[in-house]
């Protein structure tokens, strides 16, 4: 018997001039994605995702990657990948206008 499971795409966002190192989680099933803040705790951002996602209540069975893209294995169908988001990993992005006053 084949046992399906859950994809998460994980990416790592490099520093900007604005913003710092961020990693790009996205649920491939559902097509949606979150950006959330690198933790330096953690040597990577699959395991940055991986932390993130156990927080939401997904359990990862299993990771696969290359050099560029990771995936994060699971089989949780169920929890969504923004419900209960820990306010440590929002990120807020701030807009400036060309007058330096801050946008949202």
């Amino acid at each position: 018997m084949k046992t399906f499971l859950r994809a998460f795409e994980v990416k790592y966002l490099g520093p900007t001039n604005h913003l710092g190192s961020r990693v790009k989680i996205t649920d491939v099933h559902n097509n949606k994605s979150v950006t959330i803040s690198f933790d330096y705790l953690y040597n990577n951002a699959h395991e940055v995702a991986e932390h993130y996602l156990e927080q939401q209540g997904i359990t990862i069975l299993c990771r696969a990657g290359s050099t560029k893209v990771d995936w994060l294995l699971s089989e949780n169908f169920v929890t969504d990948l923004g419900e209960k988001a820990p306010k440590a990993f929002l990120t807020l992005i701030v807009r400036r206008n060309k007058h330096g006053r801050g946008l949202f």
